[in-house]
């Protein structure tokens, strides 16, 4: 059964709509993350589950309970602000204690908890110091930990990291899905960034125009993206209209009328002059050989990131950046090898 249920949310600001009908379901313990560009109203929609963003219409639930119309103090929902929001003047201590004291909650009940959060976040020895003295990611420790001190039944995330540098980042994203797995929250989590969001979620929703454009796993919105949208957001998928992709095999009788999509990461990149090995044919048993010209060499750490000129196209090739693997430089001639079953037909 679904946790939290989002359903017909629509919300307007001066008359324009930013969310659209958009619903959603989220199962208990599950990790969640809502994707999608700037203005796309993910963050909207975080706010109204929080109570800080009443909707125009619709209906949100929480464990079988309607709280739509209740307070923000009303939803056992915690919310972690891309802004830290620590309060200056307050040691770690007593910035995560904050909530607990608002509870009126005190005594060993409350020192245990801190304590024990404190732990989780892996701030020990750092009790003591006040928000200017810790490092940008330890104050994001903070501020999650403040929220998840007061035992909220889910906590949602408006881009906790965006503000970090990509070391902290990273090493943080991976702590923050130890944390939810350990806990075994209900995490809605904020994002534009699509290697976050497909790095430590347990489902992806994609957001465009106030409404939720593909969701489901990491693995299977990468692989399959639902339309041309999806696949030009979240990666540096070849996207091409039917015509671009029937002229660049020499196919003029393919199937399928809506526009296809090759990852880059799938398509071989050969010498021009290599044999053959593949099964190819004018409409690709197996998938078609195409020549080229690379046109741009981009070094991305271990991988090697082509863009390869083929007629009046550039298509994107990715390859592993193994020493052992020919390097190929600007304007040689190449051969590329698209494999048919990698080829997707978008609506």
């Amino acid at each position: 059964m679904s946790y939290v249920v989002i359903k017909d949310i629509v919300k307007s600001f001066n008359g324009a709509p930013v969310l659209d009908s958009l619903s959603l379901t989220v199962n208990r313990g599950e990790m969640a993350t809502l994707l999608g560009p700037s203005g796309c109203g993910k963050t909207t929609l975080l706010r109204c589950v929080a109570g800080l963003t009443p909707p125009d219409r619709g209906l949100i639930s929480i464990d079988g309970k309607d709280i739509t119309g209740l307070a923000p103090r009303q939803r056992e929902v915690g919310m972690v602000f891309q802004a830290y929001a620590l309060f200056p003047n307050m040691t770690v201590y007593h910035n995560i204690a904050f909530g607990l004291k608002m509870k009126r909650l005190a005594g060993k009940e409350m020192e245990n908890r801190v304590r024990n959060m404190i732990e989780l976040v892996d701030l020990a020895g750092k009790e003591h110091s006040y928000p200017a003295e810790l490092s940008g990611g330890q104050q994001q420790r903070v501020a999650l930990a403040r929220s998840l001190v007061l035992e909220p039944k889910v906590l949602l995330l408006d881009e906790p990291l965006n503000a970090l540098d990509a070391k902290i980042r990273k090493n943080l994203q991976a702590e923050l899905r130890r944390i939810q797995k350990g806990l075994n929250i209900t995490m809605i989590m904020v994002t534009h960034d699509q290697e976050e969001a497909f790095g430590i979620s347990d489902t992806v929703y994609i957001i465009n125009k106030g409404r939720v454009e593909q969701a489901g796993g990491p693995g299977e919105v990468y692989a399959a993206p639902a339309s041309r949208f999806v696949a030009e957001f979240i990666g540096n998928y070849n996207v091409m209209a039917p015509d671009e992709f029937r002229r660049l095999v020499r196919a003029e009788n393919l199937a399928g009328g809506g526009s296809f999509a090759v990852r880059p990461e799938v398509i071989k990149i050969l010498p021009a002059g290599a044999v053959e090995t593949f099964k190819a044919g004018g409409n690709g048993k197996d998938g078609w050989y195409v020549e080229g010209k690379i046109d741009n060499l981009t070094v991305k750490g271990n991988c090697l990131c082509y863009r390869v000129k083929c007629g009046d196209l550039l298509i994107n090739v990715d390859q592993l950046n193994d020493r052992e693997l020919r390097r190929f430089d600007g304007e040689t001639p190449v051969k590329l090898w698209i494999p048919r079953e990698e080829c997707i037909s978008l609506n």
